[in-house]
């Protein structure tokens, strides 16, 4: 048996410490009320099978989908975060690559404290209090959807054609981790992205996502559980488990793009980390799935056709 290094045991402990507390936190949570809410029987056993890995995900390619009427269902807003004042937009656009038919609107740090204190006063006392400004910039994402509408992109992100044809189809989008680092890293088949993402105005996910922020609030310091993508991945197989059926047609619907729609490529660092967690015996028909597909010549992947978006 080959000697593990003190950084692995360190690795392999904290995946560990945070794959026992989602699983736990999947059961029930502590709201605002500091009373524990669960689902019910039927409602868990629907959310169990919705995290399970047993097999492997599949996408919905849309492209080939149902036609739209033409009808613009997220509009036209680039929201892009600065954290120092700014006079002049246009390095910003030159990034994110948007044409004169949109808004484009810059948070600067001041701008999206304001908006907080003025729309959201229920939740300023927790947005206030986080420990971090990563945090607090996770959090105000789903608000500003929520208030304004129209698309979030980190910074980094360039488009490489139009998303006309995503905000004509979806209500709302978010694209995804690639699904072997998903299911090697984090043991979900299924991790939500919350770089790019948009929505219609006041929809009901997005909802869920600011009122829940408080249940969240007491997490360990890390804003993937507090705010970020496990927060979002958590609560979007609660919504999905509790509103079947939603077609792409409804307004309540939240539809998951292929990663290869919004690309990037995972670095030499994290592909390493997940050959090794390769080698360790028992692995899942899924885990072996993933496993092949990253030590396959293939998996050194290049934006395609079917790319939208890519983080530089």
């Amino acid at each position: 048996m080959r000697r593990l290094e003190t950084l692995d045991i360190l690795v392999g402990a904290l995946s560990l410490c945070t794959w026992i507390l989602y699983t736990k936190v999947e059961d029930c949570f502590l709201s605002r009320e500091s009373r524990y809410v669960c689902p019910t029987k039927s409602q868990f056993s629907k959310r169990l099978k919705a995290n399970s890995l047993d097999e492997i995900p599949k996408d919905l390619d849309f492209i080939d989908g149902p036609q739209s009427d033409g009808r613009i269902r997220i509009p036209k807003i680039m929201h892009q975060f600065v954290n120092k004042k700014v006079t002049n937009t246009s390095l910003s656009k030159t990034i994110i690559n948007v044409d004169s038919s949109w808004e484009y609107i810059v948070w600067t740090r001041e701008k999206r404290h304001t908006f907080v204190h003025e729309k959201f006063k229920d939740i300023t006392p927790f947005y206030d209090g986080y420990r971090k400004q990563e945090f607090r910039d996770e959090a105000i994402q789903y608000m500003i959807l929520f208030e304004f509408g129209g698309v979030y992109a980190d910074s980094g992100w360039k488009l490489l054609r139009p998303l006309d044809k995503i905000l004509q189809t979806f209500a709302c989008f978010f694209g995804q981790v690639w699904h072997e680092e998903s299911i090697l890293t984090f043991h979900i088949p299924r991790l939500l992205s919350d770089t790019l993402m948009g929505c219609q105005r006041g929809h009901p996910f997005m909802k869920i996502l600011i009122e829940n922020l408080p249940s969240f609030y007491s997490m360990p310091a890390w804003a993937p559980a507090s705010t970020g993508l496990y927060y979002v991945s958590f609560h979007y197989k609660h919504y999905i488990a509790d509103n079947d059926n939603l077609s792409l047609e409804n307004d309540n619907g939240v539809h998951l793009l292929s990663p290869e729609y919004f690309f990037q490529q995972i670095s030499d660092k994290k592909m390493n980390e997940m050959k090794k967690k390769c080698e360790i015996q028992g692995l899942s028909g899924v885990q072996k799935w993933a496993c092949a597909s990253i030590f396959s010549p293939g998996f050194t992947r290049q934006a395609s056709n079917s790319s939208f978006a890519v983080r530089i």
